[in-house]
């Protein structure tokens, strides 16, 4: 099977996209199975695109290495924030969120307990699926580990400002109450495309109050069919209630029970490998120093579209980082690129991604501006970011 398969990691980073020129911070986490790895898999080779026509990308400390440190229950990464951001709407807007049919959402004040707080509204609902969203990161979505869902909610007539009565939190699976769905995309087991999962989470235990605010808070089994290697992405929705009421929503956090950290390197500290690295396989493969081209030469890795040169400082005040310019005027061409023997590609594996990256205009010499990382993929938006693919022959990368 000589096809060629485009799996594609995008930026997953807390703030919004840095116009003042500054590094943005790549971090990303991909697994490997018995698709897309081991004696099937016949070339591998990752490169870093995106950005614009007429930008230049400028990227340093490219870093991409197998992991061979377990899974640790400890703080770490997927222990150590709120995977749902602006959760409080202290933003006073809705960066993150987004609507769902169409209705209004905004962020108003008072929120819960504080009348300076602001809290998410959304308002002209026509029934109970509509309210708001937000992607969220899923590369943590361990089969069995646990996850806590936790948000205040208030229900409202738009029209008389009477609380909801007709809420009962006890009843099965309600939908006159509000709610949190869960959503995961995982690919068919047939391989025709893709499918979406929803967990349903409800707050049963709660006492509803018509006239204030009420206390969702309730842990998640990520089971078989929610998580795991082959997870594409991930949304939290916060629905429910009849028509023409208002939902308000404040204090929403998500959050993991069961932590694991990203190692940086492998193996690491004392921890029991989960594979014997060899020393050939046990690699930065960006190469090059390590990634940094501190070496101040080009090679290990190459241009694919566009001239490419070092330019001076790095990150950090670094003596180098990689640039690439004269770029085609398609997002999908002028990029750096790295092969990777895929004879080191092991199954069941875990693999990390990083490198800081930037985007100026190489008409004005100005940052780019209209990169927006937290975009849903596959837009004009995302595409205008720095983003990397990996392409395999006879497997794939699951990316996350």
């Amino acid at each position: 099977n000589n096809k060629r398969n485009y799996n594609y990691l995008y930026f997953n980073e807390e703030g919004e996209w840095k116009t003042n020129g500054e590094y943005m911070e790549f971090n990303q986490l991909y697994f490997t199975d018995d698709s897309n790895s081991g004696d099937g898999l016949q070339s591998i080779y990752f490169s870093i695109n995106g950005g614009p026509p007429s930008a230049e990308l400028i990227v340093d400390n490219v870093d991409f290495r197998q992991v061979h440190t377990p899974i640790a229950p400890k703080e770490g990464y997927c222990g150590s924030k709120n995977f749902a951001k602006n959760g409080d709407a202290e933003t006073g807007n809705t960066q993150k969120w987004k609507n769902v049919f169409g209705n209004t959402l905004e962020a108003v004040t008072p929120g819960y307990g504080d009348e300076s707080k602001y809290a998410f509204k959304a308002s002209d609902r026509p029934m109970w699926f509509s309210g708001m969203f937000q992607f969220i990161e899923h590369g943590c979505m361990e089969v069995g580990s646990k996850m806590r869902f936790r948000a205040k909610f208030r229900l409202y007539d738009q029209t008389t400002g009477a609380g909801i009565t007709t809420c009962n939190p006890k009843t099965t699976v309600g939908r006159l109450c509000p709610f949190i769905y869960l959503r995961t995309t995982k690919p068919k087991e047939d391989g025709t495309g893709d499918k979406d999962h929803y967990h349903h989470i409800q707050g049963f235990d709660m006492e509803w109050n018509p006239d204030g605010w009420n206390i969702l808070n309730q842990i998640v089994e990520i089971d078989e069919k929610l998580g795991g290697p082959t997870v594409k992405g991930a949304a939290i929705f916060f629905l429910g209630g009849p028509a023409n009421s208002v939902l308000m929503v404040d204090d929403i956090l998500v959050e993991y029970l069961d932590p694991w950290e990203i190692p940086t390197a492998s193996p690491t500290g004392t921890a029991t490998p989960t594979s014997a690295p060899t020393e050939y396989c046990d690699r930065n493969w960006a190469g090059n120093s390590i990634g940094d081209f501190e070496g101040g030469s080009k090679h290990g890795f190459f241009g694919f579209g566009g001239e490419m040169d070092l330019v001076t400082p790095g990150y950090g005040g670094s003596n180098y980082a990689a640039r690439l310019y004269n770029r085609p005027p398609l997002w999908g061409f002028g990029a750096f690129l790295w092969v990777i023997d895929h004879s080191c590609v092991e199954e069941s594996s875990t693999w990390h991604f990083s490198f800081q990256a930037k985007l100026y205009d190489s008409n004005t010499g100005k940052a780019v501006t209209n990169c927006s990382p937290h975009t849903t993929q596959g837009t004009d938006f995302v595409m205008n970011c720095p983003y990397v693919r990996l392409v395999t022959r006879h497997g794939r990368f699951n990316v996350f």
